[in-house]
């Protein structure tokens, strides 16, 4: 769950469980001058703590007339594959191959069933293990992208006076040109919510002083 949500979520069912973002330390300060404009520098140390590591499945079919010669041969379990290679293999026709471009991941499970009109169908799933990299985009909930421009190790970069080194660095002219007022709403409720230890649901149409006032801030 996010520290500041929209109220009308609550509506929806399991609204709790449709977030799948995460909650990061974002410092607003140019860095070597990667981030310019929308730009956002991350923490090589925030990613390796699994910071938006996600996983991603891929299936690979194919469906084999048993009427035909030849055989069909299925790559194992716990393979680790890449891009060219067979995971599905057909003596007497095209074999399947994992397509050009594609991240190397594990082969979690593999199938295989005989199909109403007598025919067999394969199937392969490749699970996938990403970790963000330059070029992706990120955006808050309100939808403010922005791209990752530079990933530097946690030694090189600025910490507070506490010892943190902040998740993501972001340019803060990137507030005057990039952003729009509901992002500067979202960010000071965030350090709203990170000060008091509560989250924050905005109704509608509810003014930020009103929500500064409601939570007992008497500045923020």
């Amino acid at each position: 769950m996010p520290l500041v949500y929209p109220a009308e979520m609550r509506r929806l069912p399991n609204f709790q469980y449709l977030y799948s973002g995460q909650v990061m330390n974002v410092a607003v300060m140019p860095i070597f001058g990667y981030n310019q404009e929308d730009g956002l520098v991350f923490s090589q140390g925030a990613i390796d703590r699994g910071a938006f590591t996600s996983l991603h499945y891929y299936t690979y079919r194919k469906v084999w007339d048993s009427n035909e010669d030849g055989e069909v041969k299925l790559a194992q379990r716990g393979t680790v594959v890449s891009e060219g290679d067979i995971v599905i293999l057909c003596s007497k026709s095209d074999s399947v191959k994992i397509p050009k471009g594609r991240k190397p991941g594990k082969i979690v499970s593999t199938y295989f069933a005989c199909l109403p009109d007598g025919k067999m169908t394969y199937e392969v799933r490749v699970e996938v293990t990403l970790h963000p990299e330059v070029g992706d985009k990120f955006a808050p909930l309100c939808g403010q992208k922005g791209v990752i421009c530079a990933i530097i190790p946690d030694e090189q970069l600025p910490r507070t006076a506490d010892g943190l080194v902040p998740d993501i660095f972001m340019n803060p002219h990137g507030f005057i040109d990039r952003q729009t007022v509901s992002f500067h709403v979202e960010g000071m409720l965030g350090l709203l919510a990170k000060k008091t230890g509560c989250q924050i649901e905005v109704k509608k149409n509810t003014p930020y002083l009103k929500l500064v006032t409601d939570a007992g801030i008497e500045s923020c």
